[in-house]
Formats: structure tokens, sequence, C-alpha cells
């Protein structure tokens, strides 16, 4: 994020989801193929965040709000191969953050937008004495601070999950709150009422360069023209630090994509709760969910040092061509999970996906 400013807006400001809600429905996608001239602020890229930004600008009574995006289709970067699990068990500061994101979704659902919302709970599995140890301060930091969790016992976790082997578990904690949401619905209805209340989206516009005037933003360069403003926000998810290599001054912004992967199984014939907590293994860094709709499941794993990807630079465009599929990198992490969940075995695999 570039030279932002914190505005101070007052209540009556505001607009309500609902309101926005209404306004979206009637007006729906709306793009531009040309930029203007200036704008108050400019956000680069239209994934997740990006369009957070929008949508919270607008709802603190900001316009002017200009966001544009290289592809064609706007959200089509890593925003749409997220995971979709909302985890409490955090430390505080986090916990914080994805807490209000969920008051957020609570609050969209509500207002009647799709985005398929659930609160299916999540079991933290722990293998060892070390790990219940770090749990059970994870959870005496939380309770404090109002969250409902529960130190559980092998039977205990067996008895929330049918599927779940326990063999080999010290013990876990069950938090009820926590949830699943269809990320790419997120990012659709967080634009569409960013639209709604006056923030301007422009496809096929690539960034090529940030004019600086005394140390602050001045004007935007990008393959459509260039567009003078006020605030300037980096949304580019992979391609945020080549954005600010080639920013005059540069400007040195510390992430790089890395592969993270998952897989998809196809149904299993039997019959499960709608809902079920998602399984997070820290020890065997993998997680798994079901999905509510039908009867598969997601698994995925979170490495400690994971495998960097694109280390000649992010193509920018049509990157998932370039993406290369590496089951036999993926395969200890299956049998991780198939461990944990034998009955799995019983499944057939449906794809491999990459976050």
């Amino acid at each position: 994020m570039f030279f932002y400013r914190r505005a101070i807006v007052s209540r009556e400001c505001r607009r309500s989801v609902e309101t926005l809600a209404s306004i979206a429905n009637s007006t729906g996608w709306k793009s531009h193929s040309t930029l203007p001239k200036e704008a108050r602020v400019v956000i680069c890229g239209s994934g997740l965040f990006g369009n957070s930004v929008a949508y919270h600008l607008v709802q603190s009574g900001w316009s002017d709000i200009i966001v544009f995006e290289q592809e064609s289709k706007f959200g089509k970067g890593t925003s749409m191969h997220g995971s979709g699990t909302l985890a409490l068990l955090k430390p505080v500061q986090e916990k914080q953050i994805i807490a209000k994101s969920m008051e957020l979704y609570k609050k969209l659902q509500a207002a009647g937008h799709d985005i398929n919302y659930e609160e299916c709970g999540s079991l933290y599995l722990a293998q060892n004495k070390e790990r219940m140890v770090l749990l059970k301060r994870r959870v005496a930091m939380n309770q404090v601070q109002g969250l409902d969790c529960k130190i559980l016992g092998p039977q205990e976790l067996a008895e929330c999950h049918p599927l779940l082997n326990t063999t080999d578990l010290e013990g876990g904690v069950l938090v009820s709150s926590d949830a699943t949401a269809d990320q790419t619905a997120v990012c659709d209805t967080l634009a569409k009422l960013a639209m709604a209340g006056g923030a301007k989206y422009v496809n096929n516009c690539a960034f090529v360069n940030l004019q600086v005037e005394n140390g602050r933003v001045a004007a935007v360069d990008t393959t459509l023209g260039t567009i003078q403003c006020e605030f300037f926000v980096n949304c580019a998810g992979m391609w945020s630090w080549a954005l600010g290599q080639v920013s005059h001054p540069k400007v040195r912004i510390p992430t790089h994509p890395v592969e993270q992967f998952y897989l998809k199984t196809q149904q299993l014939e039997k019959n499960f709760p709608t809902l079920l907590p998602t399984v997070r293994d820290y020890d065997s860094n993998i997680y798994i969910r079901k999905i509510s709709s039908d009867n598969s499941f997601l698994m995925g794993c979170f490495e400690k040092v994971a495998k960097p990807i694109f280390t000649q630079g992010v193509p920018k465009r049509n990157w998932r061509e370039s993406v290369q599929l590496d089951w036999d990198h993926c395969a200890p992490f299956l049998d991780s999970c198939l461990k944990r969940m034998p009955k799995l075995r019983e499944s057939k695999l449906h794809s491999l996906g990459e976050v």
C-alpha cells in the first residue's frame, strides 16, 4: 500500500450493506474500457483485497474511486483459488482480523448474497504433548477474548467427526464458530457492492509506472493512459513485488508467490451430516474440509517452507497455463490426509489444484 492516510468519516456518511445490496441487485456488473484522467483513489487489482478496499471506502463515504485490472475479467487472480476456510484459534491480533471478516460475511449473507457462509466449526488436532500445550495456551488467550473453544480428548474428537482417525492423537480443540465461505462469491459480491456505491472498474488495464512528486503519489501510468490521484493502493497480489520494482522510486514489497496444493475428491456414497467441522492437523501440515453441498472433500497442505513459484517473474497474462501441477510434491501430504481420514481412500480424486 502506497502513501495511504487515515480518513475520519462521520457515521452519517456510512452506507449500510442492505442499501448497497439493493442497488447492486438492480445494477449488476458494469465495467469501463476507458480510464478517466483523475480520481481521488486508484486501486490496482480486482481480487479479494482490491474489492475489499473499494467496498470499505464506499462504506465509509468515500467517492471517486477507480479499480483497474490487467485481465479481461475481474477477480481472476489467486483470490478464486483459496480454500474458503476461516479459523479463529489464532494469535489474538490475527483472530481479530478474521473475526471482522466473518462479521462482514454474516451481514452479506443476511442481506441476500449467496456467499455460502456456514459455521461448520473446526477441530484443531495435537499428535503430541508439546502441540497440546501450545493449543491449550492459545485457548487460554482466546477464551478471555470471548471465543468459545473446548479442549477435547481423542474419544470426544471422534464423536465430533465420523471419519476422523484419532488413534495417534493426544487431544485437540473444538472451535464451533469457525466457518467456511465461497471465496469467489465473496470477491464478486464485494465488487458489486463497491460498484453500487460509486466505484468504477476498468478492465484490460495494466500498471506501468507510479509517478511521485515531493514524496507523495501524483499519478499512475497504465496501458490505457495516465490517471492523476491522491491515493494509490497496491492490491496486485502476486504481482505486487514487480509493481513496486518498476515504480519510481522503487518500493520494496516483501512478497513472493509459493505453491500451496489442495485436492478435491469425488462424492462419497455415504450419509454424512450436511456440515462437518474442518480438520486442522498442524503436526502433519494438513487440513480437510467437507464441501457442504455434497459428500466430497477438500484436502490441503500448508508447508513450513513452501516451494517458490514463478522465480523468473510472474506472467502478466495467462499465468495459470504456466503452473505445473506437481503430484510427487504433494504425495506425502495426501498420504497424511488419508491416514487422518482412512475412509477417503474409498473416494476418487476429482482434481489437483493450487492456491
